[in-house]
C-alpha cells in the first residue's frame, strides 16, 4: 500500500474504472487516465490526465477489469508527501512528479495546499478538479 496519498476527511467520489490486464496499482496510487484505462502516474506529464486515487490494488498477474478509484473532486482534504521539504502556505498550487510526490508548481497543478508549514515534508491538500474529460468512463 502506497503511504504517499493518504485520505483525511471530506466527501469521496469513488467509481469503478476499467483497468488492463497487466496493469500495477497500489491502493493510494494516483491515477491517470490513458486509452480510456486507469493507470498509475508516471510522469509531471501525466497531470493533464490525473483522475484520482486507486481504492484498490491491481496485480501484474491480474486480468483486465474495474478497481476502486476515488475520484478528484475538490471536497475531500488529503494528506501527501511532498518531494523536497519545502515552504508551504494555505493556497498555493502543487503538481505532481514522477515519483508520486507533489511539489509547489503552478504549472498543470492538480492540488490546492489547505495548511501552512514550514520546511513540510507532507501536506494536507484539496485535489482540484480533473483536467481529463471523464466521457463514458463517469
Amino acid at each position: 500500500m502506497s503511504n504517499k496519498f493518504k485520505y483525511i476527511s471530506g466527501y469521496e467520489t469513488l467509481r469503478a474504472l476499467p483497468v488492463v490486464s497487466g496493469a500495477v496499482i497500489e491502493i493510494g496510487d494516483n491515477l491517470k487516465i490513458s486509452g480510456g484505462f486507469v493507470e498509475a502516474v508516471a510522469a509531471t506529464t501525466d497531470n493533464l490526465a490525473f483522475i484520482g486515487v486507486a481504492k484498490e490494488a491491481h496485480r501484474a498477474t491480474d486480468p483486465a477489469g474495474e478497481i476502486t478509484v476515488s475520484i478528484a473532486n475538490g471536497m475531500s482534504i488529503w494528506e501527501s508527501e511532498l518531494d523536497a521539504a519545502t515552504d508551504i502556505v494555505v493556497g498555493d498550487v502543487l503538481q505532481l512528479n514522477g515519483a508520486q510526490k507533489l511539489k509547489k508548481s503552478a504549472t498543470d497543478a492538480v492540488a490546492l495546499a489547505m495548511e501552512s508549514k514550514l520546511g513540510a515534508t507532507k501536506i494536507r491538500h484539496l485535489f482540484k478538479i480533473p483536467v481529463t474529460v471523464l466521457g463514458d468512463l463517469v
